[in-house]
């Protein structure tokens, strides 16, 4: 039998910090009397992390009537960039009411992906797309490694899959414990780092230099109603280079997550360009199809970010 010592252990209530050195760490539940004749899911700890800026709600297993008892007694303090999912993303819990008074940036899902239960439930993926929050899966993503310096939440994960609530399950599944390092898929938060252009690697690893690929034209506002009209939505891309860059299994993705995949064998031979619609069509040399059924580009601003097969970010670009 292991054993453990000098282990610190908190019987913490609703009203109570945690120390802990450059965060503010406050306690929201269980609440004073305990609900349904002292649930257990119902009584979850409810901690808030701070720091700076940024701040994440970790709401345990708490279900329906936990996450109405928050809102009621804290409303818009429960605002917080990170929201990790209740329960594991079953259909009890982060409901409508939370996620509007929580308004988070991105929500992370902890699961596997056989879950005996089904977990994360489709109703709370139909939850998250209704609001466009991006959602991060153990499932999928395997290992999510949230870094903040006050001002940005860095989201870090072991492998690229989709964040889009309804194409979560398109990624492929990774198993608990795999072992790997973490690539940085995204940032979120007030005061986000302005993005940064990096020359494109032809290789993985060695910046192209003369062949950097570029981002010619965002075309966001489609002729008429956007998601009627989606392969009026692109992004032309140009190899300014004078090779070739194989493309195979590079990513694009805008700010919310939604995630594009080359397909394999593909190659921009230099000096020209090639057309990435938003929607649906067979897919040339010249024109690319992202097979989306709604639309991805805002029409009033984003960010258009290029990763290569490792992860890597290669280009990424702002427009308003």
């Amino acid at each position: 039998m292991r054993s453990c010592i000098d282990v610190t252990l908190y019987q913490t209530r609703a009203g109570d910090s945690i120390p802990f050195d450059g965060v503010d760490t406050e306690v929201l539940g269980p609440p004073e009397p305990y609900l349904e004749n002292e649930a257990r899911n119902e009584n979850s700890i409810v901690l808030k992390l701070t720091h700076g800026q940024t701040s994440f709600l970790l709401t345990g297993d708490a279900e329906d009537d936990q996450e109405a008892q928050l809102v009621d007694q804290y409303g818009d303090q429960l605002q917080a960039t990170v929201l990790k999912a209740g329960h594991h993303g079953s259909a009890s819990s982060t409901r409508g009411q939370l996620l509007d008074a929580v308004d988070p940036e991105t929500v992370i899902i902890s699961s596997a992906y056989d879950s005996q239960y089904g977990h994360p439930d489709p109703a709370v993926l139909e939850r998250l797309a209704d609001r466009s929050i991006p959602a991060y899966w153990t499932g999928t993503h395997g290992d999510i490694v949230l870094v903040s310096n006050g001002e940005a939440i860095s989201v870090r994960t072991q492998q690229s899959a989709p964040t889009d609530p309804l194409a979560i399950r398109d990624g492929s599944p990774i198993e608990p414990g795999s072992g790997g390092e973490v690539t940085e898929r995204q940032t979120f938060g007030s005061g986000t780092v302005a993005p940064v252009q990096t020359p494109v690697a032809t290789d993985g690893g060695t910046p192209a230099g003369d062949g950097a690929l570029e981002i010619e034209t965002v075309n966001a506002d489609a002729e008429g109603t956007d998601r009627e009209n989606l392969n009026d939505e692109y992004v032309v891309f140009r190899n300014g280079g004078d090779t070739e860059l194989e493309l195979s299994g590079w990513t694009v993705s805008d700010a919310a997550g939604a995630t594009y995949t080359i397909p394999a064998g593909y190659t921009l031979p230099a000096g020209e360009t090639v057309t990435l619609h938003t929607g649906s069509g067979t897919d040339t040399q010249t024109e690319l199809y992202w097979g989306s059924g709604s639309p991805i580009w805002n029409n009033d601003g984003d960010t258009v970010t290029v990763r290569n097969s490792d992860g890597d970010i290669v280009r990424q670009e702002t427009y308003e």
